[in-house]
């Protein structure tokens, strides 16, 4: 009884000791990818937590009004970003659609997750395994510029990103 409560002992250490191990390397990894994102994406907020890495194109606007097709001048960003996310093969990308608060909501909340599929297609044609990215529209909820300008509404018709490191 007492050889094999050490045993079990012993072997909890040592999962508890890998966990520790994994954790920091995941860390670690993020932290690699926060600042590579901080210095290729400029313009772009780039915020690192305990456990993943959140980029928001503020200065870009990146939908035209009711439309979930991204804007041509966009593009060169998500171009840089996405070859940035392919050195980091290990992470997940949640990408969440928001819209303006004009028109209806149960439309904005389409169009927010349409503008969440729309970028994940693009990024797809740009090596991004499909399994790593995740979608989810937020509708008008959270903006990040005051809706009651035109310029204020263009920039919350946006895609959020939280980088997290893949289950594995």
């Amino acid at each position: 009884m007492t050889k094999s409560y050490l045993l079990l002992s012993l072997l909890c250490l040592v999962m508890i000791s890998a966990c520790h191990t994994t954790r920091r390397k995941h860390r670690k990894s993020l932290s690699r990818l926060y600042f590579e994102l901080k210095d290729s994406m400029a313009g772009a907020s780039v915020r690192y937590m305990k456990d993943s890495v959140k980029v928001i194109f503020p200065e870009d606007v990146m939908f035209p009004f009711n439309s979930a097709e991204i804007i041509a001048d966009f593009k060169p960003q998500l171009n840089r970003f996405s070859k940035t996310l392919n050195r980091y093969a290990e992470t997940d990308i949640l990408i969440t659609g928001f819209t303006d608060n004009t028109g209806e909501q149960s439309f904005n909340l389409d169009l927010s997750k349409q503008r969440a599929e729309s970028v994940k297609t693009y990024m797809l044609t740009k090596s991004i395994l499909p399994e790593r990215l995740k979608t989810w529209g937020l509708g008008e909820k959270n903006p990040i510029y005051p809706n009651n300008t035109p310029e204020g509404r263009a920039k919350n018709r946006r895609v959020e990103f939280v980088i997290l490191y893949a289950d594995q």
